[in-house]
């Protein structure tokens, strides 16, 4: 049976993409080995570990990492897409959002305005629908000075924006490349545009119209992998 990702056909190969990302959630794999072609490399310089773009959201750090050889890390932003897309969710890498920003904290019994903490977006997040409100959700963290503790939530974007003085979000989503995808063989350029296809219809048919129901400035443009 065919081991290397990129020699399959087309549903091994997609199987294998579920496979892989559903053994990220598990933070345990075999040093060396290449997730995409099960070859093992003894040379730490051939292989490379990182995690999915914007995971954070279904895979706490550490998980989340893919362990592959130096040629095959496009098959990584694959696998992040068909995260993305099966858990309704984009990276906030792909907007224009600042990293630090102003976070508004609930109103304690007793208080008359409600409380402003300085804290970041969290790190490789994504925005996604909060199943209770419906709004557009990003996770945020702070230091809580009371507490002495590192605290973490869900905050809604348009409360971000408001507190933050935020008028427009600035989507830019990175995808493939025609130039990179003829570039390809005809079994990897199938990979590469299949999931290209589905994460831009995904962007295009889920993403933007959530910003157009909750009447939230956006500017959309998407920015391409070329190499």
């Amino acid at each position: 049976m065919e081991k290397n990702i990129t020699k399959m056909e087309f549903e091994d190969a997609e199987e294998r993409i579920r496979q892989i990302v559903a053994r990220s959630y598990f933070t345990s794999m075999r040093l060396g080995e290449c997730s995409f072609t099960q070859e093992i490399y003894k040379d730490d310089e051939n292989t490379m570990c990182r995690p999915m773009i914007g995971c954070e959201n279904t895979h706490p750090s550490p998980k989340g990492f893919i362990q592959y050889a130096n040629e095959y890390q496009f098959l990584v932003t694959i696998c992040s897409f068909k995260n993305m897309i099966m858990n309704k969710m984009f990276a906030v890498e792909y907007t224009d959002l600042p990293k630090d920003i102003k976070i508004l904290r609930s109103m304690r019994k007793g208080e008359t305005s409600q409380r402003i903490s300085y804290g970041q977006i969290s790190n490789n997040s994504s925005m996604f629908i909060s199943t209770r409100s419906g709004n557009l959700n990003v996770k945020v963290v702070w230091d809580d000075d009371e507490t002495k503790q590192f605290s973490r939530k869900d905050c809604s974007l348009i409360d971000i924006m408001r507190i933050n003085d935020i008028s427009s979000i600035k989507i830019t989503p990175k995808i493939f490349s025609e130039e990179f995808i003829s570039r390809q063989s005809p079994k990897v350029s199938a990979i590469v545009k299949t999931y290209n296809d589905e994460f831009q219809h995904f962007m295009e048919n889920f993403v933007i119209p959530q910003f157009v129901a909750l009447n939230i400035d956006y500017t959309f443009e998407y920015n391409y992998y070329n190499d």
